[in-house]
């Protein structure tokens, strides 16, 4: 076991001898453990990419909100340590929290019951984030609707772009996508109405249990933004590709239970395409500026840079249609 966490980051929670540690299958942005304690089971985070404590912080207070209402699912509130604080830092540096251990299974997003309750959930989470008013410290993770500058570490999209090893087409093809987007997603966040939002939830980011929502997980990226650009970001993660945007396509379920819950304007629903292609070309960027800070690889860039222009195919031949049906809902 890694001694730094056996050393100094358990044991501002734990005694001597009074918990096991198991590693756990890990993201993209942290290492996780399973602890058994005195207590019960717990949830160790080491963050491996965020640096920014108050960054971490306000996702703690966050949870900690959020926590205190009465929502029908859990979040994974941080458990303070000996000390008081939710956030534990090495001597070596690595930051760490504790949570609660969460049952369920990652939603499956085959199943429609289970698309139509992962809907459910991020209306109500929504709902809640809404009512929440924390400031937004973070250097490193910036709002979608200040594209291009989604990452501190990459302000210049199209040094973004010529470092891609890309077809000629290719890299065209982005710049002009992200050209149309950087006019576009400030007038949007200009528009439309905004509030904290969750930014993340896919099904990897839900547990489910007996076809219930049990916990909505990973909140990392949660902060101010567009209020619509939450469904719009699940509503492409847990679509896919290639659904066709019909009233009888059941992939359609999530967006239907989540503004059966929670309504949004005719202006959101209308820059639902948009806010869909933002999100990609945001996680482009993102990953860029990760790359550029040693925490992601060049061929993850240029990956989700194919997904961009896969999404923007696709919108370029559903976007109406698709806007249509969320209209009739």
């Amino acid at each position: 076991m890694n001694r730094v966490l056996t050393g100094d980051v358990l044991p501002a929670w734990f005694g001597a001898g009074e918990m096991t540690v198991a590693p756990l299958p890990s993201g993209t942005n942290n290492d996780s453990y399973a602890v058994q304690g005195a207590g019960g089971r717990f949830f160790l985070r080491v963050y491996r990419h965020v640096f920014d404590r108050d960054r971490i912080q306000y996702e703690h207070a966050l949870l900690g909100r959020l926590s205190a209402m009465n929502l029908p699912f859990a979040v994974p509130a941080p458990l303070p340590a000996r000390s008081g604080e939710t956030l534990v830092i090495s001597s070596e540096g690595a930051r760490a929290a504790l949570f609660p251990f969460l049952p369920g299974m990652h939603a499956n997003s085959e199943d429609p019951a289970q698309l139509r309750a992962c809907g459910a959930a991020l209306a109500a989470l929504d709902a809640a984030m809404a009512t929440i008013d924390l400031p937004a410290a973070s250097a490193g993770l910036l709002e979608y609707g200040a594209f291009p500058a989604v990452h501190a570490a990459a302000p210049d999209p199209s040094e973004v772009i010529a470092g891609l090893s890309l077809e000629e087409k290719e890299r065209q093809q982005i710049a002009r996508i992200l050209d149309s987007l950087a006019v576009v997603a400030p007038w949007l966040a200009a528009q439309l109405p905004g509030q904290i939002v969750h930014r993340d939830l896919d099904a990897s980011n839900v547990l489910v249990v007996d076809g219930r929502v049990t916990a909505v997980l990973d909140f990392e990226f949660a902060r101010p933004d567009i209020r619509a650009l939450d469904l719009a970001a699940s509503l492409a993660a847990f679509g896919g590709a290639g659904w066709e945007p019909s009233a009888e396509h059941w992939r359609l379920a999530f967006a239907e239970a989540y503004l059966g819950r929670l309504p949004l304007s005719r202006p959101e629903i209308e820059a639902i395409p948009d806010l869909m292609l933002l999100a990609r070309a945001a996680s482009v960027l993102h990953r860029a500026g990760r790359e550029r800070m040693g925490s992601a690889s060049r061929d993850d860039v240029r990956a989700r840079a194919h997904a961009l222009l896969r999404r923007a195919a696709w919108l370029e031949d559903h976007g109406e249609a698709l806007v249509r049906h969320l209209l009739s809902l």
